[in-house]
């Protein structure tokens, strides 16, 4: 399928959608495979910020700016790159003058701001070289040159990669796909970091999707894996493009790189235990939170009658019973519960 020039009008609300920027696909309404890791953690929350606006929590934090900025260098390339960021100035210059508010502006609008016990250390930047610098570039978003060298890294270290090379040449970044499913109240959709429809040696032709991933140290490779979900990503993606193009996509990669020293790669191929695990947790989701699109009810099933609090046998036969508390009498919760 030719995805560059598919006709996002073709299937009605369904499409393909390139170059649409960050902050519109998440200012979207339609369900990503984010929204229903939200939705099944907390279900009240997921309604304050998505659909009351009563909860403002999800400003984007320093790791997540820090990673747009290198799926954009990695898989977008440098001169995409060069449009959008701009390297901040030297901030080991000392200056006299009176600078407070330039600071202020300048950490504020780093993709990966000092904590206020390190402003000190931007406040040796000369004022007038600040202001001079934002004239220069407006409307970038700014790294300072310590952030840009780490990134640097990172893509040199994908670029060595033969595998990580070859999964990320000869397709497209960044693909939405969007579509509305059955009658269901809501439209699903995923933002595929790479796509590559035709497919390459490694998959005999077959299309697939790379997911890149940011991590400090690889050694915490599956404690993240399973404690974000990633492989609900896995069938959510590739469903949704499925669902849009009728294409169906069975490799899912996962390329991970190191923020820091040895800046090693990663890459895993999900495989059907992934797939089933993360299909189970993304139908559960989904179909939890359609009915509680269709009720208005988005509790989260705690009510204030008294419940009883037990731990699992596991964990109560790990205490060890032993001296005279031992032999006091078991309170009996059920009885208090039962009034």
């Amino acid at each position: 399928m030719d995805i560059q020039n598919y006709d996002p009008h073709a299937g009605g609300q369904a499409g393909v959608i390139l170059g649409e920027p960050n902050e519109i696909y998440h200012a979207n309404p339609a369900i990503s495979h984010s929204n229903v890791c939200e939705f099944i953690e907390r279900p009240k929350k997921f309604e304050g910020r998505h659909i009351t606006g009563e909860l403002n929590d999800r400003n984007e934090t320093a790791a997540m700016a820090f990673g747009t900025a290198a799926h954009t260098l990695i898989l977008e390339g440098q001169e995409v790159f060069n449009k959008e960021y701009s390297v901040a100035p030297d901030l080991k210059f000392v200056g006299k003058e009176s600078k407070a508010n330039a600071v202020q502006v300048l950490n504020s609008l780093l993709i990966n701001p000092f904590p206020p016990e390190q402003v000190a250390y931007l406040a040796a930047a000369k004022k007038d070289e600040i202001e001079e610098f934002f004239a220069q570039h407006p409307g970038r978003k700014i790294i300072t040159e310590p952030d840009m060298e780490t990134l640097g890294r990172m893509a040199a270290s994908i670029q060595r990669s033969k595998i990580a090379t070859l999964l990320l040449s000869g397709g497209l970044p960044e693909v939405v796909f969007r579509t509305e499913k059955g009658d269901a109240p809501f439209a699903v959709q995923c933002r595929t970091d790479y796509l590559n429809i035709e497919g390459n040696a490694l998959t005999n032709g077959e299309p697939y999707v790379v997911d890149l991933k940011t991590i400090l140290d690889m050694a915490m490779w599956d404690t993240e894996f399973k404690k974000r979900h990633y492989y609900q990503a896995y069938p959510h993606y590739t469903k949704t493009i499925e669902w849009v193009t009728e294409t169906q996509v069975k490799h899912f990669f996962w390329v991970a790189v190191e923020k820091e020293w040895p800046y090693s790669v990663l890459i895993k191929h999900g495989d059907a235990r992934d797939w089933k695990a993360g299909l189970a947790r993304m139908d559960r989701g989904i179909s939890a939170m359609e009915g509680c699109y269709k009720s208005g009810n988005f509790d989260d099933g705690w009510s204030e009658s008294i419940q009883i609090n037990s731990l699992s046998q596991y964990d109560a036969d790990r205490e060890p019973h032993m001296g005279l508390w031992s032999e006091a009498e078991t309170p009996n919760a059920e009885a208090v519960t039962a009034q």
